[in-house]
């Protein structure tokens, strides 16, 4: 019990690695369709790209990953160095993929939603928990 306690304390202390040289932010949240209801889907991940600006020519700042739990459309730990870690502080480019059965990508959400380039999901870190509500594509009506 004593040595459990040692390295939980020691992982806490010194092995949770913060994003250096970014702050990194716990979030939180939901994803379903404007009208409430669940995606469809056997898994949905969340993708975080920040908007922060590089530090350097090398040093940009890490997209972050959440996993989606498809049953309550809920989230509450994200990634971007270490597991749970959150995501960079300031402002976000959210993106979506889902998933069917094998892994398999499904249409259930507007293709949009896919690429940071498109998707109209732009969030503040400082806002969270966030409430993504997100159309339905025709096929998906």
């Amino acid at each position: 019990m004593r040595r459990r306690t040692f390295i939980l304390w020691f992982t806490v202390l010194f092995g949770c690695g913060s994003g250096e040289p970014y702050d990194l932010v716990p979030v939180s949240g939901q994803v379903t369709y404007e009208d409430g209801t669940l995606i469809a889907a056997e898994r949905i991940t969340l993708y975080f790209h920040s908007l922060a600006p590089p530090i350097n020519a090398k040093t940009h700042p890490r997209p972050s990953t959440a996993e989606v739990e498809p049953a309550t459309g809920k989230f509450d730990l994200a990634t971007t160095a270490q597991y749970g870690d959150g995501i960079v502080a300031g402002r976000h480019r959210v993106t979506l993929i889902v998933r069917g059965t094998e892994n398999l990508p499904v249409d259930t959400i507007p293709q949009h939603y896919m690429s940071h380039e498109t998707t109209p999901l732009e969030v503040d870190a400082a806002d969270a928990p966030f409430d993504f509500k997100i159309a339905r594509p025709a096929k998906a009506k």
